[in-house]
């Protein structure tokens, strides 16, 4: 389509321009007007033209220069320019490295232990030009030191800029393993040993170590080993039970004295003196007394129990108790 195009100082006379209807086309270089402000134009260069340096010319270009910009097409312009800038960036922060560089090679040959420790002769010939030395030496590290870090700032930059100019994009949702649960037993690749995990969060989880520290990771960093209490769906323990605690290398013998939603207060007794505190319930396991193990498995709970066994004296005996009772195990009745 054909155009007027109006380039040279035109920075100063943006605001007018832009009034007149021209649009700054930077893959031109100037100011585009539509035909029919000719007119217009060329009286605003003849009153210009004594100040500023204005070239008008009759170019053919793709679009209507009439119609202004719309939506897509100014984003489409921000983003080339934010691209520009990023690039722009990038070459500054390369100048920067190159510079700490040229910094750091002077210091090199001096990189050693026993230049920097060895003692200053004051009343010596040498002090003065070692102790200037020392100090340019020091400074080139330090500019080499603050460059850097500018030039990461840059970097940092315009990665962020690359990052606007591209199109949003959404991340699709993680799928989450349903085996990873409150009590499940986990490996955890970040420290190459075994967790449990104690909560389940929006985007992690809390998963306690074996050496008692709880920290958050996520489904990437662990390996799905075993759970823990597969068979249990509901809180096994209640207020006023006995039970058997572990914590790091400790375990005792406590009373649960209240149900948290999420853990339990167990009181316990540690050198004579009563302590409260929180545990999970993986850290649990009821406490039966021996005497309450010997009445449940006398209690009868099928035909089979009620039959008793008779010796070689025809003298009937009970049933003696099972005494392979695994450790933190509850007993539970024979059915």
């Amino acid at each position: 389509m054909d155009a007027i195009r109006l380039s040279g100082e035109t920075y100063p006379l943006r605001r007018e321009l832009v009034r007149l209807g021209g649009r700054y086309d930077r893959a031109r270089n100037g100011y585009v007007f539509p035909p029919s402000t000719q007119d217009a134009v060329a009286a605003f260069v003849a009153q210009h033209l004594s100040r500023y340096a204005l070239q008008q010319e009759r170019i053919d270009v793709p679009y209507d220069p009439s119609q202004p910009l719309t939506q897509d097409e100014r984003l489409a312009q921000r983003n080339a320019a934010r691209l520009r800038r990023a690039d722009q960036l990038d070459r500054q922060a390369a100048q920067l490295e190159s510079q700490a560089q040229e910094h750091l090679r002077k210091v090199t040959p001096y990189d050693d232990y026993a230049f920097w420790t060895q003692p200053i002769l004051t009343d010596h010939h040498s002090a003065r030009g070692m102790i200037r030395l020392r100090e340019r030496l020091s400074n080139h590290r330090s500019q080499a030191s603050d460059q850097r870090k500018h030039a990461e700032s840059l970097h940092a930059t315009a990665k962020r800029l690359r990052r606007l100019a591209q199109p949003a994009s959404v991340d699709p949702p993680q799928v989450r393993d349903p085996s990873f649960q409150v009590g499940s037993i986990v490996h955890v690749s970040l420290f190459g040993s075994e967790g449990t995990i104690v909560k389940v969060n929006p985007h992690s989880y809390s998963v306690r170590l074996e050496s008692g520290y709880t920290m958050k990771l996520s489904q990437e960093n662990m390996t799905f080993l075993r759970h823990s209490h597969p068979e249990r769906s509901v809180r096994r323990l209640a207020k006023g039970d006995s039970v058997v605690f572990r914590r790091l290398l400790q375990q005792g013998i406590g009373q649960v004295i209240r149900v948290n939603p999420n853990n339990y207060t167990v009181q316990f007794d540690i050198d004579g003196k009563m302590t409260t505190a929180k545990f999970m319930d993986a850290d649990l396991a009821p406490h039966i007394l021996h005497s309450q193990a010997e009445s449940i498995m006398l209690t009868p709970s099928s035909s089979a129990m009620e039959q008793p066994t008779v010796g070689k004296t025809g003298a009937s005996s009970p049933v003696p108790p099972t005494t392979d009772v695994p450790p933190m195990v509850p007993i539970r009745r024979r059915t």
